[in-house]
């Protein structure tokens, strides 16, 4: 009798389990590519939201001609399938509406366990929506896979209220994405992006001006261990100053990230036109960058400026046909410990250009270059260039400017 007790007992058990999410398919989604499945989806997430409880997508294939809003509730394929997988490992979401983005997600929703996959010409790309949009607090978005994507991820943008703070975003791959992989506005709060690889060979980064990660107007965040590849630029930390929203780029770190194939690397940007004139007294961007390898085709980090603080240290970084550091402002700068080649022969670019900043230092680097490896012209306000050993085909260091006590260059080989 104890066992019949046990065994009716976990049955129970099991049966609550199982009603503890919506199942797209009891709503009428079939998982065909060909029927649309937008209703159904609309319907087991509202049910999902009243029982507060997880909307599960089985495998297959569904095609949604208009958007889904998540507020406070899960939407989750398999988060255990490989979804950095060329295979269709992952239950794949089809969007083909040009107004709406294919899952909007606000107030602690989260997305796991997809392929979000577009329908996408690069020759003559279509601009879709951004496929996740995310407005409010604490989502989290992990385990996907975004595919011919227009543009991937938006926290906020700046045409939306609200603010998408401590939000999470984890193990995503997106391939070929036209134009913005992560795009970051107006984040007030510690925000987190991990193992998140923007990786674009079939786009054009000429015409259509990629960017890996476009960090804007944030509070707090932390970037680990995230890959750009073949975009225009790798990451870009521009200054904003709209009233109500975080001033500059952002606040954080960076952490063992990669650019590869990039026109540029890592480029802190300059002020909006027309408020040069604030520059000495108007400085945002704090960040901080520990390990990576950044390789790229022009510059591979560029500081402009609006930074009030940029310290690299134990990186990696080549430029082939740019120079590996150009500094031109910022409050504090400090670059230390990293390799700094400049290749390619037939591009005459020195290796590291310093024209700008307050308190610029550039130590204890080694630095290879195939024409100059260190060009100083006016600019900057106190320079220290020490320790470094530089191996330049033409001149090791080619100061322009005039004796200082401001400037210390000394003990390099």
């Amino acid at each position: 009798m104890k066992k019949i007790l046990l065994f009716v007992l976990f049955l129970s058990l099991a049966c609550l389990a199982a009603q503890a999410e919506v199942n797209v398919k009891d709503f009428g989604a079939k998982g065909d590519g060909a029927t649309d499945d937008t209703a159904a989806f609309r319907q087991a997430v509202e049910e999902a939201e009243a029982r507060h409880e997880t909307v599960r997508v089985p495998y297959g294939e569904y095609l949604l001609s208009g958007g889904v809003k998540l507020t406070t509730v899960t939407l989750a394929g398999n988060p255990d399938a490989a979804w950095p997988a060329d295979a269709a490992a992952l239950p794949t979401i089809k969007p083909t509406s040009l107004k709406e983005s294919a899952f909007t997600i606000d107030k602690g929703a989260a997305v796991t366990g997809v392929c979000i996959k577009y329908d996408q010409d690069f020759n003559k790309p279509v601009k879709y929506p951004v496929a996740i949009d995310i407005l409010g607090t604490g989502c989290w978005i992990r385990n996907v896979k975004i595919a011919g994507a227009f543009d991937g991820i938006r926290a906020l943008g700046e045409d939306k209220p609200g603010n998408p703070g401590r939000l999470n975003v984890e193990n995503v791959f997106m391939v070929n994405v036209v134009g913005t992989g992560v795009y970051l506005n107006g984040m007030r709060d510690v925000g987190l992006l991990e193992n998140v690889e923007v990786w674009s060979p079939n786009v054009n980064m000429n015409r259509d001006k990629p960017v890996g990660f476009h960090i804007k107007g944030n509070d707090g965040l932390k970037l680990s261990n995230c890959f750009a590849f073949a975009e225009n630029i790798g990451f870009f930390f521009e200054h904003y100053d709209r009233p109500g929203f975080q001033k500059g780029a952002m606040w954080g770190t960076m952490t063992d990230c990669m650019a590869d194939f990039c026109g540029e690397g890592i480029v802190v940007s300059g002020f909006d036109s027309g408020r040069e004139k604030d520059q000495e007294k108007d400085y945002h961007c704090t960040l901080t960058v520990n390990g990576g390898t950044y390789w790229t085709h022009g510059n591979t980090v560029r500081i402009e400026k609006c930074c009030n603080c940029f310290v690299m240290s134990g990186c990696d970084l080549r430029a082939n046909g740019g120079s590996t550091l150009v500094v031109r402002g910022g409050k504090n700068v400090s670059v230390s410990g990293c390799r700094m080649e400049k290749g390619m022969k037939e591009h005459v670019w020195p290796a590291v250009v310093l024209e700008g900043g307050d308190n610029v230092m550039v130590k204890d680097n080694i630095i290879a270059g195939t024409h100059d490896g260190i060009i100083i012209n006016k600019g900057w306000k106190k320079l220290m260039v020490t320790g470094n050993i530089i191996n330049a085909g033409l001149k090791a260091i080619k100061d322009s400017t005039p004796v200082s006590k401001n400037k210390l260059i000394r003990d390099n080989l």
